[in-house]
Formats: structure tokens, sequence, C-alpha cells
């Protein structure tokens, strides 16, 4: 019967009082004093009423303490269970508070723009690519009609921009149309944003500084607004100041925004759009379809098939590579965490069950019900509040490592935080795995009984549910391990020991002419050169494994002598300029023929160097060297000097036909990588560039790095993502480990009387050890089988994060149930040993 509460309280003394006062208006008093005496007589029943209510208060922390202390003792004469208990919350705590905060920012939190599901990214997409591009012609025509967008913006991306006045720098200036920052509801803090007639071809010269660049180069000065800076050694007005949190849509980073003052209709751009209110993206797709296979009709029909429209959430078009890994580990730590909670409640079931003789002394002495499930619960809660606290502590330090060696590129990781949101979350955690823990252990002492074959099934099927979601956490690492060890074994067809390549990118500002840039490059050669710890130098305008920065379609090839190539033939021939000392530097193999020499650079001489691949296909059958071809039909006619060997231009992509050109002295680029064969250290190296190119020009920045280093960071994402996963593949296997081993030592102790009886009556030891394990056995089996079907429906998930790694390989999987299996009979074994040796006297003397 549960207590009165104190508006009752009162409510009942109100009534008494009123009913003894019109009692003393019998006796002749009057109305006022009757009352009076009524409440003298009741007065002191509220102050009564108010003493039990802190009684009762005292009374419910003294128990509170009490049962705090008895838990510790008990805790302190057996520690391997809470110590185990403590740790199992810490794993499941820990690891899930972890990946949460790694992943909020990436799958949940909202961006930083307002109403951000709104934005979304517009134009076509190959299959390969990784973002969308539309040509600044039809993205114009698109602005023109009507459209499922309230508006629409565009930006040419990042380049080089110095800031040519007191000391010079090298700055990442953004080009974006004028409409992108209130597209993105960005205001800037001081001053004002772009006008569309400042984004005119030919407008004036504009920019906006972003907030650490106001604070770093102009000490957060507000006069900086209106001023005239030397960009480019161009007179460059700054408009206003943009906001710390500022943000553009494709995260690239930034210094300044410019106009992208775009004239060229055959420029690509990329362009995002806010959605009009009701409207869906792909409700936009479909009705922009209609202009985007207008749009398609300029394009070769082999190219029609492989462009498709793309209208997707700005959040997929940033994460758009890293989102199948984010949910991958998402849902790792999930079953981390749910095979943490049942680990717990087995352990503590074991431990209760244990209990039995104690537990029903107290109940026949007159401990109730209540009382008892308020003592498992308090045990319960104090080991999900010491997890709570060691999981926030290794969730904490699990993040810093994470976001410290996590590898560039994964959006807004950096940002990652165990913030407010993030505490709440662990503490709910902790809270709901108290009540797992806790709850059913008291439910089923209240039943009181021992056992029964329903609660062993209950605990055998955690344990099964355990190994079969570790199953799927083993198997999904070893295919990402299997494929990580791929990527790491794969030749690249180049030599990159003792390499280091040097970007080395001019500004505009005294660069403006070709002769500059061609004598600047001139005397980096010579300079260069000139110490003697370089055995050679090259020159190219790309290198590997990033990759080429441009490409023709076969179609384009016309081979003398020989009838042109369709033009539906649109496969991609990329192709890089070098000098002659490339293939040398890179140890790549001159099949056939001679490399470049320095005759080649020569104005007038059209030689080329075609990659293996492509010499096999444009030449089945004969000899490819000395015969000629031509690239475009206003291009000249080019002479085949040599065939090399082919080798991954392009990381760990499939190798392309490709072809080279020899890097002219009169090149007008502004851009090249210096290649350096040389057995000085990269610090020694890097400092001496330096100051040599700082001689030639104090404004150019130098990178320098080891080619070594650039392979290594081509596996960096995949070797973080497969190392994050065993991770927790590891924990799981701990946690399922730890609790077939609980629910092992249980039978133990409730089949103690059972064992001695066996071995009393001569049954063998190695009998009672082969009992326990065939049960234990029975139990992995099924978790087995069932984790290898969820493994089978779900290994399409993982399929995109895979080298060379079928999602489906048995090798995989017979490992994964390999070491899974033993575990658990290791797992198994112990307690089962530990039965072999019971003495049948003191077994046959216990209650259980």
């Amino acid at each position: 019967m549960s207590s009165p509460s104190d508006d009752e309280i009162r409510e009942e003394l109100a009534h008494h009082i009123q009913s003894r006062a019109e009692w003393n208006q019998h006796s002749g008093l009057s109305p006022s004093e009757a009352k009076a005496q009524a409440q003298r007589s009741f007065g002191n029943l509220a102050q009564i009423h108010e003493q039990t209510r802190a009684v009762n208060i005292s009374l419910f922390f003294d128990d509170l303490r009490r049962d705090l202390l008895y838990a510790s003792r008990s805790f302190a004469r057996n520690p391997i269970l809470p110590l185990t208990a403590i740790l199992i919350l810490t794993l499941g705590i820990g690891s899930a508070t972890a990946v949460f905060s790694l992943i909020d920012r990436i799958l949940f939190r909202p961006l930083p723009y307002p109403q951000d599901r709104q934005i979304v990214s517009l134009g076509m997409r190959a299959p390969q690519d990784k973002s969308e591009y539309l040509l600044n012609r039809d993205y114009a025509t698109w602005q023109r009609l009507p459209t499922p967008f309230s508006l629409t913006a565009s930006t040419i991306g990042n380049r080089d921009c110095d800031l040519t006045e007191g000391l010079a720098s090298r700055l990442r200036c953004v080009a974006v149309e004028s409409t992108m920052l209130p597209l993105l509801g960005i205001t800037p803090i001081r001053g004002t944003s772009f006008t569309k007639e400042q984004d005119l071809p030919k407008g004036p010269k504009v920019a906006l500084l972003s907030y650490s660049l106001w604070v770093s180069r102009f000490g957060s000065s507000e006069s900086v607004v209106g001023r005239t800076i030397s960009l480019d050694g161009q007179p460059t007005l700054i408009t206003g100041i943009l906001p710390p949190n500022a943000e553009l849509p494709n995260l690239q980073k930034f210094d300044l925004i410019v106009p992208q003052q775009l004239n060229m209709p055959t420029r690509y751009v990329q362009a995002f759009a806010r959605l009009k209110p009701g409207i869906t993206p792909e409700q936009a797709r479909q009705a922009m379809l209609p202009l985007f296979m207008d749009t398609m009709k300029a394009f070769p029909t082999a190219m029609q098939r492989d462009l498709s429209l793309s209208i997707r959430p700005l959040r997929e078009h940033q994460i758009h590579d890293f989102k199948q890994a984010a949910w991958l580990l998402f849902g790792a730590v999930i079953m981390v965490f749910l095979i943490a909670c049942g680990n717990l409640t087995n352990l503590l079931i074991a431990r209760n069950a244990a209990r039995h003789r104690e537990i029903s002394i107290r109940y026949s002495i007159g401990a109730s019900s209540t009382r008892l499930i308020r003592q498992l619960q308090t045990e319960s809660t104090l080991l999900a509040a010491i997890g709570c606290l060691f999981g926030t502590l290794t969730a904490w330090a699990f993040l810093r490592l994470a976001v410290a060696f996590a590898p560039a590129g994964i959006p807004r990781l950096n940002q990652a935080t165990l913030d407010l949101r993030i505490l709440a979350f662990a503490l709910t955690l902790a809270l709901l795995a108290s009540l797992i823990a806790g709850l059913l252990p008291a439910l089923h002492l209240n039943q009181n009984a021992r056992s029964n074959p329903q609660k062993t099934r209950l605990r055998f099927a955690l344990v099964t549910a355990q190994i079969a979601a570790s199953l799927v956490l083993l198997s999904s690492s070893s295919l990402l391990l299997k494929s990580l060890w791929n990527i790491q074994s794969t030749q690249l067809g180049f030599q990159t020991e003792n390499v280091i390549s040097v970007k080395v990118s001019l500004g505009r500002n005294g660069f403006e002419q070709p002769e500059q840039r061609t004598a600047f490059f001139k005397q980096l050669e010579d300079t260069v050169l000139s110490l003697p710890t370089f055995n050679s130098i090259a020159l190219a305008d790309s290198i590997p494994p990033s990759g080429f920065i441009g490409a023709y379609t076969f179609s384009a090839f016309e081979v003398e002598g020989q009838p042109p190539h369709s033009t539906s033939e649109v496969a991609p021939v990329p192709w890089r300029t070098v000098t002659e000392n490339f293939f040398s530097i890179l140890n790549i193999p001159i099949l056939k023929g001679r490399p470049f020499n320095a005759r080649d650079r020569e104005p007038g001489q059209d030689n080329i160097i075609l990659g293996e691949p492509l010499a096999r296909r444009l030449f089945p059958s004969t000899n490819p060297i000395g015969q000629r071809l031509r690239i475009g039909k206003d291009s000249p006619w080019q002479t085949i000097v040599g065939v090399v060997a082919p080798f991954h231009n392009s990381g760990f992509a499939p190798r392309l036909p490709e072809f080279y050109l020899p890097l002219k002295r009169n090149s007008t680029e502004g851009q090249a990588y210096l290649l350096i064969r040389t057995t000085a250290s990269l610090k020694d190296t890097d400092t001496w560039l330096k100051t040599q190119i700082g001689a030639l020009a104090p404004a150019v920045p130098v990178t320098a790095e080891t080619l070594s280093q650039r392979v290594y960071e081509l596996s960096a994402r995949p070797r973080f993502q497969a190392i994050l996963l065993t991770l927790f593949a590891l924990i799981g296997l701990i946690l399922a480990v730890l609790g077939l081993y609980g629910v092992i030592s249980f039978l133990v102790t409730q089949r103690t009387r059972e064992m001695g009886i066996r071995l009393a009556l001569g049954s063998a030891a190695s009998s009672v050890v082969l009992l326990l394990i065939r049960q234990a056995l029975q139990w992995t089996l099924v978790g087995l089988a069932l984790g290898l079907a969820a493994t089978w429906f779900s290994s399409t998930f993982i399929k995109s994060l895979l080298h060379e790694v079928p999602s489906r390989d048995p090798a995989s999987y017979a490992i994964s149930v390999a070491a899974l299996g033993l575990a658990s009979l290791g797992a198994a074994w112990l307690p089962a040993r530990r039965a072999a040796r019971i003495d049948p006297a003191i077994a046959l003397r216990t209650d259980t």
C-alpha cells in the first residue's frame, strides 16, 4: 500500500480540524474559539508529518548507504566478476560513445547552414565520379529557365593566389558565384558580400577575408574593410569579413573568397541549389530530366550512356566516399554494445544464482522481495556508474587517438568532441545497461526458483547472439584486413626509395608572361643540379600516384595510314608531360625504343612515348617505334620514340592506356613537380630547396615530401577503416568469450552437486569436461551458423570498401569461424576443467 501524498495529508488534517471545531461549538464555545481550540488539538499533526517525512528520507538514504557498503564489501570479497562487469561496460560504453562522437557530425548532426536539408548538389555524373559537374553554358541556361530551385550558385573551386603587399605569402582563394553565400545563409560579420555586378566578367577585383586570415594577417583590424590590397599583383578591394564557422559546400579550405567572374562557356563548374519548400531531391531530379536530356544532345552517344543527372542532398555529396564506412562503423559499435549488455546480464544472473543460499536465508528471515530487488538494483547501478565513468574516459582517449591518427579528407572528423550530447548519450547507455543487467536477474530471483529450462535457454540464447554478432564483426574485419594486405602488396610499377617530390607553383605576380615562367624553371633545374647530393632530377606536370591532370578520348587518336577511330570510343586516355630523366628516376623500364632526351624538349620537336597498354591497342601487330600519330585533327603529327612499361599512375585504380610528351623548355605552365633522386634526408633537402627557391622567387612556396610517403598515404583511409573495425571485432570477441566463460562457470556452480555425484559413482573426470564442452559447443555452433547467415546477407554492404577481395570470401569466413570457435572452446574448457577437479565429498554437502 502506497503512502499518502502531502496534499492528501493536508486535506485530511483540514477536515479533522473542521469536524472538531463543529463539535466544540456544541460545548457553548463561539465559532472562533471552537476553531482555535481545534487547531491547537491537531496542530502538532502537521509537525509530526514533517518529522515522519524527514525520518523516511533519512531511512531511505541510510538504506542506500548500507546497500552501497554491502555491495562494495561483496565486490571486494569476490572482485573477479565485478571487475569483469566493469571491463565489459568500459569497453561497451567507451567504444559506443567514441564512435558515436566520430560519426555524429558526419551522419547525424545538422550541417552549419540554415535549412540544410534543402541544399543539394546538382549536375551530371559518371559512375566513377565522386562529384557532379556542369558546363558553364549549361548551368547558365538552366538558370534562365523555370526550375524547382529557389536559388542556385556555382564555384570553379580552389586556386593559389599571392598576397604581394608587405611580407609576400601564398594563400588559397576560392572563386564562387555571387549567390553562393546567400544560398548557404552566410552573412559577413563585417562589411558586405559580393554583388551581381562584381561577379560579371572583367568586373571589379574584390575579395572576402576568412576570419582566420583577418586575425592572423590583419590583427582583427576593423579598418581592413574597404581597404585595397595587392592580390596577384592586382589592386583588390576587401568588401567584408566572413564568420569563423563559414564553410563552403565542397568543404575546400580557403583564405579568401573572390568572385569567379567566369566568361568561358566550356568551363566546368560545381553547382549547388536550394530546393523550393516541399520539393524533395528526387522530385527535383524528375523535374530537371527534360533539361538534362536537352543538354546531353551536345555530347557523343557513348558519353550519354555513361552520364546521368544527379541531384542529391548536400550531406550525401560531402560524405559520399565515407558514408559506407561510417555506417559500417556505426553498425559495428552497436553490435559491440549489445554484446556488452547481453554479457553483463549473463554475468549478473550467474552471480546472483550463485548467491541463492544467501538470498533465500534473507528472504526467510523477513526480507521483502522489494528489498532484495532494490539491493540487486543498487549493485548493478553501482557497476553501471563505475563503468560509465571509465567508459567516458576510455571514449575520450580513444576519440583523441582516432582524430590524431585519422587520414586527411574525412569530412568534419577534426570537429568530433565529447560534448554534452555525447555525455548524455553515455549516461543513457549506462542506465540502459543497468536496467538490463539488474532488472532481469531481480525478476529471476523473485520467482524463488533455482533453475528452469527457460532461464537456461535465455542465458545461452544471449551467448549465441553474442557469438553470431562477433562472427559478423570478425568476418568483416578479416575482409578489410585482406583488402588492406592486397593494397599494401600491390606492385605500383615504379620505385619510390630515395626519391623526393617537390611541388612548385608560381603565382600570377611576377610570372604573368610565358618567358618569365620559362626562365624560372630553367634556373630551378640548373640550381638543383648544382648540388652533389642530388643524383638526378626530373620535371613533370603531374606525378604518380596522384593521377593525371588531363585526358583525351580514344576516338581522338589518328594513326598515320589507318582509318580514324569511331567517335563512340570515348574511353579516357590520360597524358603527362615529363623531362628526360623521369622514367629513370622512377626506374620504369623502356620496353621499346628510347626515353626522351634533351633535344626532344626543344621547340619544333614532336615526339611521343606511349604506355604499353595504349601501344598494344593502337598497334596490335606492328612495331610502334617510328610510327606517327596525332591527337585531334588540328594537332601536329607526333613520332613514337618509345614504349614504357605500364604502372599505377592513379593509385590502386586499374591501369589506363596513357602517353607521355616532353616538357618543353618554353612551356608556359606555372606549376610543375620536381622529382629528385638523392641520398640526403628529407629535412636537409627541404631546407636547401626553400633557401635556393626563395632566392629565385621569395613568394613561391615549397612543399617537399618523399615519394614513399605519398604512396603510403594511398592506403591511409583503408588502413584506418580496417584498424577501427578490427578493434571492434576484437572487443566483440573478448566480450563473447567472457560471456561464454561466465555461463559455463555458472553451470559448474549450478551443477556442483550433480558433478560430485557423477564423480562419486565412478565417472571419469574427462567425461565431466566433455559434458560441459559439448553443451558449450552446441550453442557455439548455433551462434556460428547464425553468424555465417548474417554475414552472407550483409556482405554486399562492405563490397565497395574492398580491393581485389570478393565480399563473400570463403577463406576469410573460415579464418573467422576457426578463430571464434577456438576462442569459445577455450572459454568453455577452463571452467569445465575446474569442474573435473571437484571433491565429491564437498560437492555432495552443497545445496546446489
